[in-house]
């Protein structure tokens, strides 16, 4: 049991790191897109309200 636990905790150790990296890369397209959306709606909020 013992063994198997450290083979495991390895193993979950190797799972966390990739599964932080995969998490970073898709936190960092997600901000991406969300800042680009909000510059978007900024910009279009700023015309419609200047014809306004």
């Amino acid at each position: 049991m013992l063994k198997r636990n450290r083979k495991s905790r390895v193993k979950c150790n190797n799972a966390e790191m990739r599964y932080t990296c995969r998490f970073l890369t898709q936190a960092a397209s997600f901000f991406f897109y969300f800042f680009c959306r909000v510059v978007f709606f900024l910009f279009f909020f700023s015309i419609f309200f200047d014809k306004n």
